[in-house]
């Protein structure tokens, strides 16, 4: 079984709740953003709803804290690049 790769994302992110839209597939809210006043753990998942916004999964406590009705919430996909960035530079064998 594959582990599953789970993230922090830190305080101060932008995060959107998830809503629906074409077809019933689950986009970023349009106008609902929050600022997440501390860190949280997440895993993301590979949905394509956004280009700027990386869908993750949370738990329920963290969905009800920013108004999400399932446990999918966005956030910048730019700090999905960035976590995943350093987690490569940490693993460089040494030279």
């Amino acid at each position: 079984m594959k582990e599953k790769i789970k993230y922090v994302i830190p305080a101060g992110s932008k995060v959107r709740p998830s809503q629906t839209g074409y077809y019933n597939f689950w986009y970023p809210h349009e106008n609902d953003e929050y600022e997440a006043v501390e860190s949280f753990c997440v895993e993301p998942i590979s949905w394509r709803g956004s280009e700027e916004w990386q869908a993750v999964v949370v738990n329920a406590m963290e969905a009800n804290v920013y108004k999400s009705p399932i446990k999918v919430v966005w956030v910048k996909r730019q700090i999905i690049k960035d976590i995943e960035g350093r987690f490569y530079l940490n693993r460089q064998p040494d030279e």
